[in-house]
This record gives C-alpha cells, sequence and structure tokens, in this order.
C-alpha cells in the first residue's frame, strides 16, 4: 500500500504547485485526508474489514475487543463452520432463554463501549475458554495524510479524482471540477461493481439465513446477490 499524500503527489504537480511549498503541502494534505474519509464512509468496502481472535474467560459473558474495532461485523467459534448468531440481549430473553445459563456460545450481542472499546457479550456465558473470530471493520479516526491508504490500487485513481475535484472547487475552476466529478462517478460506479459483488460471493455459499445473521446496519449496505 501507498501513502496518502504519496498518491496524490502528482496531483500537486499537475496543477502547477511545489510539493515542498508548506502551505501548498498543507492544502493537499487536507484535502486528501478528507478524500480518504469519504471514500473510506461511501460503502461497506471489504478491503476494510478484518479478522482477529479472542479467547473467552469461562464464566464471564463480555469480551472486551482492540481499540482498533470499529464495528463488529460478525463472530464465529474458531474452527467451528458458520457464525453465532446476532441478537440483542433483550431478545435473548424473549425467546424464553435463562441469561445466566452457562455452555458453548451460539449468541453474540452488543454492549456499547468501555473507554471507548467495543463490549460485546455471548450466550450462553462461555463454561470454558473458546477462541472467538470476530470480522470487524477498524478505527479510521486516526488517519493521517501519512497513513497508508487502505485500499487495492484501483481505488488510488479514485482518491486522486476526488483530491482534483476539491482543489479545483476551491478555485473556482467549475469546468475542471465538473470533469473529474464525472469521471470519479463514472470510475466509483465501476469499483462499486467490482468490489462489492465480489464480497457477496462468500455470503452466497452460506445462503439469505447466514446473511440475516449480520446486524442491520451492515447487513442493510451489504449488496445481495441471489443464487
Amino acid at each position: 500500500m501507498t501513502t496518502i499524500r504519496a498518491i496524490v503527489n502528482d496531483v500537486i504537480h499537475e496543477v502547477g504547485k511545489s510539493r515542498t511549498d508548506a502551505d501548498t503541502r498543507a492544502l493537499f494534505d487536507m484535502f486528501a485526508l478528507e478524500a480518504a474519509q469519504e471514500i473510506i464512509a461511501m460503502e461497506k468496502w471489504p478491503a476494510l474489514f478484518a479478522t482477529t481472535t479472542v479467547a473467552t474467560v469461562a464464566d464471564t459473558a463480555t469480551i472486551t475487543l482492540d481499540a482498533d474495532v470499529a464495528e463488529v461485523t460478525s463472530l464465529g467459534i474458531d474452527g467451528n463452520y458458520g457464525d453465532l448468531d446476532y441478537e440483542p440481549l433483550s431478545r435473548i430473553a424473549e425467546l424464553g432463554h435463562d441469561l445466566d445459563e452457562t455452555g458453548e456460545p451460539i449468541f453474540w450481542y452488543r454492549k456499547g463501549l468501555s473507554s471507548g472499546q467495543q463490549v460485546v457479550g455471548l450466550w450462553p456465558i462461555p463454561d470454558a475458554e473458546y477462541t472467538i473470530r470476530v470480522v470487524y471493520a477498524a478505527n479510521s479516526d486516526s488517519l493521517t495524510a501519512t497513513s497508508e491508504f487502505p485500499f487495492p490500487a484501483e481505488f488510488n485513481t479514485l482518491l486522486k479524482h476526488l483530491v482534483r475535484i476539491k482543489f479545483f472547487g476551491s478555485v473556482g475552476a467549475m469546468e475542471q471540477t465538473q470533469f473529474y466529478q464525472m469521471l470519479f462517478e463514472s470510475l466509483l460506479g465501476n469499483i462499486r461493481r467490482r468490489y462489492l459483488r465480489q464480497s457477496t460471493t462468500s455470503i452466497r455459499r452460506f445462503g439469505r439465513k447466514s446473511i440475516e445473521r449480520f446486524p442491520p446496519a451492515f447487513r442493510n449496505n451489504w449488496p445481495i446477490v441471489e443464487s
């Protein structure tokens, strides 16, 4: 991967500015960081999701996840096929389950934040140590212009187009702004079709029932391709 700053260096050159001028550098760092954050927020891009594992503690229902975990999308017991079902704790109780029951977990639920870190719960409460597989979106709050751009190389041009849009818009060059807006939207459409359609491959293997286990905030942004 390449840093956000390095990707947009040639854009600075294109518009006749000096990369070594402090004011120019600061302006384009700002444009580049804004553009990167906007692209990250546009979709649930597969490239933004990672997998980690965490061990449970016997007779303890909750797990506190690392600080870089921004959004949990699924939990599963490592080595087992499929994922744990997601249900709010209140729903688990409504289903008639004893919330103090212990055993191998089959449900997970959200507990909110503790000191800024995501906390999730498991039901039944683990009766032993289990290795839990966590699929999550990483936290991008600490992103800077010198951070690596967390996407495949095809996204670099998308970032450059958005920086061009921001620069030309800031100087009132509407013809150039509209031209790069057109290029940006065209490329974004191609990338969405390629990367978001690819992300359904593993879902189709498990079927719609497995898709429904994902929390709505994630599921509603994941295009479903019917088999």
